[in-house]
């Protein structure tokens, strides 16, 4: 079944990739690479990027590395990168891969792999602790088995966790629900609209919620599979190995799902159909929004007190529905087929550290990659959503799509549909039938579906 496909082994870590053993090699005599330069791509609103960009020249002070450090807009990225495996020239020495590109980028092998890199006292400190890294995600991001074709262990170490784990929460304003007579958080989609409408009072400068409309990753990966799979919907049913896939995005479940999102278009901001991650988040951030439901590595900049007007007035709660959600997140790699991958390695071990990710957080509420940081006091106190989030975290589940090499298509054509559903240029049920249409002829291309 493809639910079997994507099942990741047991979470133990091979010992051999345990916290590596004191030896005479201190982390102040880690090899250096004076003069060697290294690109690295991240995507960008989510900042990944933005503490690595802070310390270039802490990077070169401590490193000898000149840094280069850009981002760019998640489908960008990915043609960026898919172009530079095919040409045989990546562009970056250090790339990001989110889970829904694995099986495209990582399963045919094109990455470097990074348990020798790990193990060698040389370019890895005794403290650097792989075992603190969170294990599902380890499991979800950084391994993948190349002979049976999927992600997690057993499997080799290809990517490391980071900059960033991820899965979705509910951001509320707890004064505004008080204001208004709510309650506590809704427990069904339903619900959710029924709050939403409750706290939306434009004369006021608040709107009830907003969500990803924008022909946007997000608007699949976030907005509808959320909805989708708390329904209890299916995305697909068969056999990758038989080849008899069919998906299943014309469902009832898939239609409730599209009719929630376009309800909401009722009680969000004017022109929320143009709405990315960005433009939610900083609206919930800039206090002009009631509720919202995000991936918690965006929605975590409504806590910073430099980035949000309203950070001591919110909460969060889990989504509606089964407290399940789609899982994201990304992992920093090799490419193959670049030079100095020793630099590349000492950036990525660099940014992947118990401080990078501690730092990460304190800073831009991003989504921690390891476990010391979900029990940091300073980071529980600054962030009270934490404890939820490492359940979330821990329950959370991969976009179905995830076991194709067809994946991001898979993600991507839906979403032409579901933002065409939002600008009401088609019914929810339209949308559903042509996202099913679109998704059977990637199969079919594919060769996953005997009839599609």
């Amino acid at each position: 079944m493809v639910a079997g496909a994507m099942a990741a082994a047991a979470t133990r870590l091979p010992a051999r990739l345990g916290p590596t053993q004191p030896t005479a090699t201190a982390a102040g005599a880690l090899k250096k690479f004076t003069g060697v330069t290294v690109n690295s791509v991240f995507v960008s609103g989510e900042h990944d990027d933005t503490l690595l960009r802070e310390r270039i020249a802490d990077v070169k002070a401590t490193l000898g590395i000149n840094l280069t450090v850009t981002d760019l807009g998640a489908d960008a990225m990915h043609d960026k990168i898919a172009e530079g495996f095919r040409s045989g020239r990546s562009p970056y020495e250090v790339s990001t891969v989110v889970g829904f590109w694995l099986a495209e980028m990582v399963g045919p092998g094109s990455f470097e792999p990074l348990e020798k890199y790990v193990s060698n006292p040389e370019l890895t400190p005794p403290d650097f602790d792989f075992e603190d890294f969170v294990p599902k995600h380890l499991d979800y991001i950084s391994y993948w088995n190349l002979a049976e074709h999927r992600n997690g262990r057993p499997g080799q170490l290809f990517l490391l966790p980071g900059p960033h784990s991820d899965a979705h929460m509910v951001v509320y304003r707890k004064d505004l629900f008080d204001k208004y007579g709510v309650s506590a958080p809704p427990k069904t989609w339903d619900e959710y609209v029924q709050v939403a409408k409750k706290l939306h009072h434009p004369a006021d400068g608040v709107y009830g919620t907003a969500l990803v409309a924008k022909l946007d990753p997000s608007i699949s990966l976030s907005e509808w599979a959320n909805r989708y799979v708390s329904l209890g919907g299916r995305m697909f049913t068969g056999s990758l190995k038989e080849k008899t896939v069919t998906p299943h995005l014309d469902s009832a479940e898939s239609v409730a799902a599209l009719e929630n999102m376009v309800e909401l278009a009722d009680y969000s901001p004017p022109g929320v159909s143009s709405y990315a991650l960005t433009e939610v988040a900083d609206g919930m951030s800039a206090g002009k929004l009631g509720m919202i439901m995000m991936w918690v590595t965006v929605a975590g900049r409504a806590w910073a007190p430099t980035l949000s007007k309203v950070a001591d007035k919110v909460e969060a709660a889990v989504p509606p529905g089964n407290g399940v959600t789609i899982r994201g997140g990304w992992g920093m790699g090799i490419p193959k087929d670049v030079k100095n991958k020793e630099a590349a390695w000492a950036v990525i071990r660099y940014y992947s550290t118990k401080e990078a990710d501690r730092a990460r957080v304190l800073k831009y509420g991003t989504a921690a990659v390891r476990r010391s940081t979900f029990k940091d006091p300073e980071v529980v106190k600054a962030y009270p959503y934490y404890p939820t989030f490492a359940k979330l975290l821990e329950a959370a589940t991969p976009y179905p799509s995830l076991p194709f090499p067809e994946s991001w298509e898979m993600v991507m054509e839906p979403s032409k549909y579901w933002n065409l559903a939002m600008t009401k240029q088609l019914k929810p049920k339209e949308a559903c039938q042509k996202a099913q249409e679109a998704v059977q002829q990637i199969l079919k291309k594919g060769g996953w579906s005997k009839s599609a």
